[in-house]
Formats: structure tokens, sequence, C-alpha cells
């Protein structure tokens, strides 16, 4: 019998709590979309552990989707891809975030994931030497086909503020493993 009571007080709770909560996420559905964006920014590695230590200027897109949880809470998943300069070659990851909605025009999110970095070996080594290398000693590091990726979690926090009807500009901060920080900023669109 209490099983029965159980059941009918479920049901009636969640004919309350249902409607409560699809009127949220139709509140909150005109800010939250599917976005695309391009970012650009700095990223520093000094990883002790594999003796990589480089930095250099990242820039590249974005893609991801918010999907509204509550009235100002969401959450959702993204992609990226960043070519680089000096020592970083490209990185690419994903995440997922949640964020808070103070206002309908400004966001802040936190974020953790995976972001792989693949790096300039022969970059790397001129930054270690203090030279530059000769072509033959360029071609048999080449040759080598030495490790030159390194990944591991990521986790950051940022903001995001509309400065136009589907148009936000965003600012962020990451750490991978808390060996790098990679700040940046960029522009997204909201479908």
């Amino acid at each position: 019998m209490k099983q029965i009571y159980t059941f009918l007080a479920l049901l009636a709770a969640t004919s309350f709590i249902t409607p409560a909560l699809a009127q949220t996420s139709t509140k909150s559905a005109n800010i939250l979309k599917p976005y695309v964006g391009a970012s650009a920014g700095y990223h520093t590695v000094d990883d002790g552990d594999v003796g990589i230590d480089a930095d250099g200027l990242i820039y590249g897109g974005f893609v991801g989707i918010n999907f509204a949880h509550y009235r100002w809470f969401y959450f959702g998943v993204e992609g990226n891809f960043h070519l680089g300069s000096n020592a970083i070659d490209y990185e690419y990851g994903g995440t997922a975030h949640i964020g808070y909605l103070f206002t309908p025009n400004f966001r802040a999110f936190v974020r953790g994931g995976y972001q792989e970095i693949d790096f300039d070996t022969v970059s790397l080594t001129e930054d270690a030497i203090g030279r530059d290398l000769t072509q033959t000693e360029i071609d048999a590091i080449n040759d080598a086909d030495l490790e030159d990726a390194e990944g591991g979690a990521l986790v950051g926090l940022g903001v995001e503020f509309d400065v136009m009807q589907h148009g936000s500009v965003r600012l962020g901060v990451d750490t991978i493993e808390f060996d790098s920080a990679r700040g940046y900023a960029g522009f997204l669109f909201r479908f």
C-alpha cells in the first residue's frame, strides 16, 4: 500500500513540476541554442614532467550547444580546434559546461573536459638549445618521429555578453592539468 501512495505522490509532484520546468525552458529558449564561434588568445605551457616549455598565440574556432535546465542555469557541450604559433602547432578538444544567466544578456560559465596539444618539435629543440637548427638537424628530428603531442584534463571559466541579437563576445581562461594557462577572447553566433 505504501508503494501506491508513493507512486501517487510522485505523479502529483510531476504534474506540478513539469509545467514549471517547461515554462522555465521556454523563457530561456531565446538565449540557449546551438552556436559557432571564432577565438584567439595566448597559451603558455610549462610541463616539467615531460620537459615542455612552450607558448604562443592561438586562433581558431569552436562549435557547441547549450540546453536550458533551470530558469537561470544552463548546461552544454562544446568542441574546439585552434592553430598555434611558435612551438604550438595546433590543439583541439571538447568540454562540458554549466553556466548562470545574470541577465538575459550576460552569462558566466565554468567548464571541464579534455584538450590535446600538438607541438612543433623543431621549435621546442631550438628553444631548449638556444640556437637555430641546421637543415640536417631538422631533417634528423623529423625523421625520428618523436612524440610531439600532450593532452590532459581542461578546466576553465569565462563570461559572455551579447553585443547583438544573436551574437556575443566571450572572454575566458583555461588550464590543462594546471601545467598551462590559456587566455582568449572570441565572438560566437547563436542560431
